[in-house]
């Protein structure tokens, strides 16, 4: 699934976030390199200062508890 995609109850919008996911390439791009370098695990707990959108959030907390503060 691409990095950012978040489920929407509309069809065709879940189709397109599914499809290209956040729309900014350079976040797109930074991803595996942020998470390989975090590393996150199972019984982390992570505070995301400062995260906009919540794409990287999303992304954390899908491997551990994380906080998203903007």
């Amino acid at each position: 699934m691409p990095f950012g995609y978040v489920p929407n109850k509309t069809p065709w919008k879940n189709a397109f976030l599914k499809i290209f996911g956040l729309t900014n390439i350079s976040r797109r791009l930074q991803a595996p390199v942020i998470m390989r370098m975090l590393d996150p695990q199972e019984k982390d707990i992570v505070l995301d200062g400062g995260c906009g959108n919540g794409a990287f959030t999303y992304e954390i907390a899908k491997k551990c508890f994380c906080i998203g503060i903007d």
